[in-house]
């Protein structure tokens, strides 16, 4: 047998191998691809038994799909070809395109029957090309998806994390503990209970971080101390009324980068917590220069693990603390600040009028985006 019987041969066995998965019941297509069983036109029973057969939906065959069989079999078979390649492609589409056209029912298929090789390596051509155009779209907006990843993953929700990310991680989570402390009689500092709202309102992030398991390291600010250091804007007084809030120690560290921080997180175990120094004691965390405020994100971050970011009240300024986080480093939305901004999205989505809004502040020029947000919505009778 030379080598484009044996081709033919082998292709008659995989067709044959297709009209059983697909449940193609039909003995007078199985005689055409398996000519040695020998189709016979003349007797007829032949195209009646056809037409008792079902389709692969197992409805009756349609007299079109009928008539199609019968061309198809009334077909000589094809002399051999000088192009083994050509007489290969050619027999493989006109066989394969008409078991589809006479067993599916879709019209539009009976018209690629008479497709030849040439042709049908030409639409083949085409579809990988449009195959490999598709891939080379799919690789060039794949860093597109890791960079909206990092972006999502920066705003996911505290209460969201496993315990698996979060148990014997070191945490650092930027709080906004901007109190001004008062003096006692003797000079030292202290905060009042009527002015520890802010501390209290962290409560939740903190307690929920350290009933998991986290190393919680808090960094915050208060004042404005522009870069130097200042005894009346240190935050160890924060961590004396964190410490009686929670109930548990509340180590303080003297500042919030270099050597003493890293002595400090090595000797942490699990469910303990530390507040740093004011971060605005470092000039770098409010410079103008993103460059250096990067710079700075780098050495105040890079002993941590997860970031959590529940400073509502800061949250929208380009300051190291809040912005400069490495990219590698993963980050959530504490839960104060969670339910800040689902208050604030629910007054901008308000669809019940008239309303009532107060904003309050000492600084306007912050409050200026949202008062122009509110106006936008307003209607008649809102007050602003």
């Amino acid at each position: 047998m030379d080598i484009q019987a044996k081709i033919e041969k082998g292709l008659e066995s995989i067709f044959l191998e297709i009209i059983t998965a697909l449940g193609i019941g039909n003995t007078l297509l199985r005689q055409e691809l398996l000519p040695e069983f020998g189709a016979k036109l003349d007797e007829p029973e032949a195209l009646p038994a056809a037409a008792k057969r079902t389709d692969i939906y197992q409805r009756p065959l349609k007299p079109a799909q009928i008539a199609a069989i019968k061309s198809i079999l009334q077909q000589p078979r094809e002399p051999e070809r000088k192009s083994l390649a050509g007489g290969f492609f050619s027999n493989l589409w006109r066989r394969f395109s008409s078991i589809l056209g006479a067993a599916l029912p879709l019209p539009l298929l009976a018209d690629l029957t008479g497709l030849t090789g040439l042709q049908m390596l030409i639409l083949l051509l085409t579809a990988l090309a449009t195959l490999t155009l598709l891939v080379l779209v799919i690789k060039a907006l794949w860093p597109v998806r890791k960079y909206l990843k990092i972006y999502a993953e920066k705003i996911r929700r505290l209460k969201s994390l496993t315990y698996e990310e979060v148990n014997a991680k070191v945490v650092a989570m930027r709080v906004g503990f901007d109190i001004k402390a008062r003096k006692n009689t003797d000079g030292t500092l202290y905060i009042a209970d009527a002015d520890n709202k802010r501390i209290v309102e962290s409560l939740p992030s903190i307690k929920f971080l350290l009933g998991q398991g986290a190393k919680l390291v808090l960094l915050s600010h208060t004042g404005r101390p522009e870069g130097k250091v200042a005894s009346d804007l240190s935050l160890e007084p924060h961590a004396r009324k964190l410490s009686e809030l929670l109930g548990q120690p509340v180590k303080f560290v003297k500042d919030c980068i270099g050597e003493e921080v890293r002595a400090a997180l090595e000797t942490m175990s699990p469910g303990e917590v530390i507040l740093l120094e004011n971060v605005r004691f470092h000039k770098e965390e409010e410079s103008k220069d993103e460059i250096v405020r990067a710079g700075f994100g780098e050495e105040l971050f890079k002993y941590f693990e997860l970031y959590v970011d529940d400073a509502f009240s800061v949250m929208h300024r380009a300051q190291a603390s809040l912005t400069a986080i490495p990219n590698g480093l993963k980050r959530a939305i504490g839960i104060l600040s969670e339910k800040e901004i689902r208050q604030l999205t629910k007054v901008l989505k308000q669809e019940i009028h008239p309303t009532v809004n107060i904003v309050s502040g000492l600084k306007v020029k912050d409050k200026l985006p949202i008062l122009e947000k509110l106006v936008e919505r307003a209607k008649k009778g809102d007050l602003i």
